[in-house]
């Protein structure tokens, strides 16, 4: 039986402001984890940049952002359920382009507007969440971070055995 050593891989931050638990998004959906293990960050500045390489593609007026690495592992970054707006209200996000394009960790996918997307959603936070993570496999520490800082949140690959 062979015992292979865990792997890691880092995700920089999406923006400026403060890590917190999943479970202390204000979107319920979110925070329930049924999308995924992940982190909830408190915005507190006015772009939003790829937390690594990869295929990022913006869906629903950019309130949601699906990364695929170039590893093939993917992140969904969400500010709020669809259930809570309409498709023409102007919530103070403004996607740098409408299609799926290539990216490079800290190039800049948003402008946010944050008074407007407060007002708009009711808070400032986004769901930074891994669909095919446990919560175990997600490092992080509760702590202020600055955007396209590493690590962000690190994924552990678990023990393997053969």
């Amino acid at each position: 039986m062979l015992s292979h050593s865990p792997t890691s891989q880092r995700w920089s931050a999406p923006a400026h402001g403060r890590i917190q638990a999943l479970a202390e998004h204000n979107e319920r959906i979110f925070a329930s984890g049924a999308l995924g293990a992940g982190v909830s960050l408190l915005i507190s500045g006015h772009e939003l940049v790829a937390p690594a390489n990869g295929v990022i593609e913006p869906m629903l007026s950019g309130l949601y952002w699906k990364l695929i690495h170039s590893d093939g592992s993917q992140v969904i970054l969400a500010f709020c359920s669809p259930l809570h707006f309409k498709l023409q209200d102007d919530l103070g996000i403004y996607p740098k382009f409408g299609k799926a394009i290539e990216v490079f960790a800290g190039d800049v996918i948003a402008d946010i507007q944050l008074p407007k997307l407060k007002r708009s959603i009711g808070h400032q936070q986004i769901a930074c969440m891994w669909p095919d993570r446990a919560t175990g496999e997600l490092h992080w520490q509760r702590h202020s971070v600055r955007a396209n800082e590493t690590p962000f949140v690190t994924l552990i690959e678990p023990h393997t055995t053969d």
